[in-house]
């Protein structure tokens, strides 16, 4: 009879351990703002793309062509969905990456004077992922106050940032991944919602499928109107979620080496294993997602114009 309590205790201790070890890899909350508030317009474009920092070749091209496209488009900001800087991230505010992979990729004459707001990807978390939100005070062109956050351009629009490495809940918003997109999606008087994870929720690629994370993401999300756009799969696409309304992007396609696809995934109404950028504009009027390649090439609108 006495070795039940003392396996449930053993178990308990091995859950807590485990949970402890995991949740201590976050960075802590430092005295930077998560909720952001900016100035809106009637009419604004934002960039997305993720899994960008492996300084290779097909990164650079990508950053020309968005140094093409930002000549010529009013972009409000860039957001990057993780995966900053491969291998295994960053060391330090002053590891020479950050020249390499990102000032001499996104420090054009035109990019540099656009708010690069980054999230963190899995391959972020095996450097120092404090250094990413350090680095905010040093330069301002790179804005992640946080391991989450929010921004709000006017009345229009809302960015609900979140590091889906380390999804944790706790009933505190300002300190837990999930508390914080519960609350940041109250607010329903804001017609654009767009949350942002290097992870998602469903993904055409071979490698990622569905995952406890994703239904977690799902279940928090569906029937908010709330968009959802990811990286961590290296390709484009966009997929709709009928049982719940959900509109579902991914824009892995940022620069480094792409992965295969299924093209005929259920719920699956674009894809393409292709490095490329999501423009997403918004306006009283209404929202558009467009997928645009290295050569600027078109690749898919949603709505359909």
């Amino acid at each position: 009879m006495r070795r039940v309590p003392l396996f449930f205790l053993l178990l308990f201790a091995s859950i807590l351990v485990g949970f402890l070890t995991w949740r201590l890899r976050a960075p802590l909350r430092q005295e930077n703002p998560i909720v952001l508030k900016e100035p809106g317009a009637d009419v604004m474009e934002f960039i997305f793309f993720g899994d960008n920092g492996s300084g290779l070749p097909a990164q650079f091209k990508l950053a020309e062509a968005l140094e093409r496209y930002c000549l010529t488009h009013p972009i409000r900001a860039v957001f990057m969905l993780g995966d900053n800087f491969y291998p295994v991230g960053v060391q330090s505010v002053d590891d020479p990456q950050w020249q390499t992979k990102f000032h001499d990729a996104y420090g054009t004459p035109c990019l540099s004077q656009l708010p690069f707001y980054p999230i963190l990807g899995n391959h972020d978390y095996k450097g120092h992922p404090a250094a990413q939100i350090a680095y905010t005070a040093k330069q301002k062109q790179w804005r992640m106050p946080h391991r989450f956050y929010s921004v709000q351009f006017g009345d229009l629009a809302k960015i609900i940032a979140l590091d889906t490495n380390v999804a944790d809940i706790c009933g505190f918003s300002e300190h837990c991944v999930l508390d914080f997109l519960r609350t940041s999606l109250q607010d329903s008087s804001i017609p654009f919602r767009i949350v942002i994870g290097h992870h998602p929720i469903l993904s055409s690629s071979g490698k990622y499928g569905t995952t406890i994370l994703g239904r977690i993401l799902r279940s928090f999300m569906c029937k908010t109107g709330a968009i959802y756009i990811a990286g961590h799969s290296h390709h484009l696409e966009h997929r709709q979620d009928a049982d719940c309304a959900l509109e579902l992007f991914i824009a892995g396609g940022g620069g480094a080496s792409l992965y295969e696809v299924r093209k005929d995934d259920p719920g699956t109404r674009f894809v393409q294993s292709n490095h490329g950028f999501l423009s997403v504009k918004v306006s009283k009027a209404g929202s558009a997602f467009t997928f645009f390649d290295s050569d600027l090439k078109q690749l898919y609108s949603f709505p359909d114009r």
